[in-house]
């Protein structure tokens, strides 16, 4: 199931692709898909992961920022509110509301999905809905739009 996501990954970025981009653009993107989905299934991964799981409580030290829970929106926030610092975009503010509204409803489903279907273990052992990361997700849609 985890290597239909990968050949997935490929496909989607073949649909992508302008008439400026070339396919070389693509490998190291579609590389890292491969790696991350080799790691899913691999036990030295599993042991590294555990590992870093294990140093970073120490770190912790049992106190837990809650700041990255909130930092993901920050793009898509700053997305809506660009026209007010100088810089020029492509669509009015209704327009990227509207955007932002449905990449968030796009990208949600699609997160869950992805996450009940991989069911990859959280380090903390708590749930299996660590992969893919529903924060990092969220920040690049907001990257995304703001670069419209």
């Amino acid at each position: 199931m985890k290597l239909f996501f990968v050949f997935l990954s490929v496909i989607i970025l073949n649909f992508h692709v302008s008439a400026q981009e070339k396919w070389t653009d693509f490998i190291l993107p579609v590389s890292l898909v491969a790696i991350g989905s080799y790691g899913v299934n691999s036990s030295s991964f599993h042991s590294l992961n555990s590992d870093i799981k294990d140093i970073m409580e120490d770190l912790r030290d049992g106190d837990y920022m809650n700041f990255d829970d909130y930092l993901q929106y920050f793009p898509a926030i700053s997305s809506l509110f660009l026209e007010y610092t100088g810089v020029p975009s492509e669509y009015n503010v209704s327009q990227r509301l509207l955007l932002t509204l449905t990449s968030v409803v796009i990208l949600r489903a699609s997160v869950t999905l992805t996450k009940d279907n991989v069911a990859e273990k959280r380090p903390d052992f708590s749930a299996k809905t660590s992969f893919p990361s529903g924060h990092t997700a969220t920040a690049f849609m907001g990257a995304e739009l703001i670069r419209q």
